[in-house]
């Protein structure tokens, strides 16, 4: 970026990073602190949008690029989000098989994926991605999952890449 960030800015930023918890990187009372600040809003913004029609979604967080990561980043978030809206969870029906070998390092820095496909036909699904920069990673889900027979009804994601203000 071309710009000096805002104190709120790097608070934003910050938010983002501890939230997406990678190992060695965020400490757990970060990612705590994180998680207790983004809850509420989340729940508060679905609950608001979705009203009573909340508990006939499925919560589908797009995994991290490793399993190690998925895991710090997603299990407890979507089992305390699911918890708090009554939706269903999905985190236990994806699983990362292979870790994503980086894109600077040759590889497509996608992760190979099992997906349950009997449990997601017929569902309406809400999307959960970390972090989106241009919406590839929401676009290849949706497609997949409607491939196993789900509606994606919404994306979410608790920030955007941006290089402009």
């Amino acid at each position: 970026c071309d710009f000096d960030a805002t104190e709120d800015e790097w608070a934003d930023r910050w938010l983002v990073w501890n939230f997406k918890n990678t190992p060695g990187k965020t400490s757990s009372i970060q990612h705590e602190q994180a998680l207790n600040n983004l809850l509420p809003r989340l729940t508060r913004m679905l609950k608001t949008t979705f009203d009573d029609k909340l508990n006939l979604l499925t919560l589908v967080c797009i995994p991290a690029a490793s399993k190690v990561n998925n895991n710090a980043r997603f299990k407890d978030f979507s089992e305390r989000l699911t918890n708090e809206t009554d939706m269903d969870n999905a985190f236990d029906h994806i699983q990362v098989v292979k870790d994503a070998t980086p894109k600077h390092l040759g590889g497509s820095g996608t992760p190979i994926l099992h997906f349950d496909e009997d449990y997601f036909n017929g569902r309406y699904i809400l999307l959960f991605d970390d972090v989106i920069t241009k919406g590839n990673s929401m676009l290849r889900f949706k497609r997949k999952l409607e491939a196993l027979g789900a509606t994606v009804i919404a994306g979410v994601s608790v920030g955007k890449t941006t290089h402009e203000r």
